[in-house]
Formats: C-alpha cells, structure tokens, sequence
C-alpha cells in the first residue's frame, strides 16, 4: 500500500494530527486551529473522513479570503 492510500484511510483524530504535523507550523498550534475548524464546521472529530476536512479546509480559506478582501477595502 502506498503513502497516498494510508492517508485515505486515516479518519479522525489520526487524520488530524497528521495534517497537524505536516502543516510545518507548531504542532500543538495547528492540532488547536484543526479542531476549531471542525467543531464549528459541524463535523464529529472523531469520525473526521479526508473528505470532510478537505470541506472543512475549503470553508477555512473561503472565510480567509472574505476577510483580506473587507481589510482592503
């Protein structure tokens, strides 16, 4: 099984500290911006599917995005 199949099969809070770790950014960090981003999106953390967070991810940058535009503004 290759890299890319593991991580399809990583579901919840696995699939959270991994996307924690590879971030780059301070684990504990990125493991506390995660689990906000999934509490708010709805989502059950512990039962987190790659799709769902790839949802969670896309909501985050949609937000990002919105608030550098008003900055601007």
């Amino acid at each position: 099984m290759d890299s890319s199949q593991n991580r399809d099969r990583l579901i919840g809070g696995d699939l959270v500290e991994t996307v924690a770790n590879l971030s780059g950014l301070p684990e504990e960090e990125a493991m506390d911006e995660l689990r906000d981003m999934i509490d708010h999106s709805g989502h059950n953390p512990k039962d987190l599917t790659l799709e769902q967070l790839r949802e969670v991810m896309l909501q985050y940058l949609d937000q990002v995005q919105d608030e550098l535009i008003a900055e601007s503004k």
